[in-house]
């Protein structure tokens, strides 16, 4: 009966916990946007995520396989 319990409460515990966590970031996430956008620094974090995907994609077209000498 203790076993069933702790099982209870610990899925309980552990559901709640996930719902804070994700609230939590939800709260975050809007607060940062939300500041950057008024200071404009937005733009910047764009530009500089869109390089990093330009630099990725470029990378994955002009990588090739490294193939080991047979002899």
């Amino acid at each position: 009966m203790a076993l069933i319990k702790y099982l209870k409460e610990g899925l309980i515990k552990g559901f709640f916990w996930a719902i804070g966590v994700t609230l939590g970031f939800a709260f975050v996430s809007v607060v940062l946007v939300t500041i950057l956008s008024k200071a404009g620094g937005l733009p910047v974090i764009g530009g500089w995520i869109a390089n990093i995907v330009e630099a990725t994609q470029s990378s994955l077209v002009t990588k090739t396989p490294v193939v080991p000498d047979p002899n």
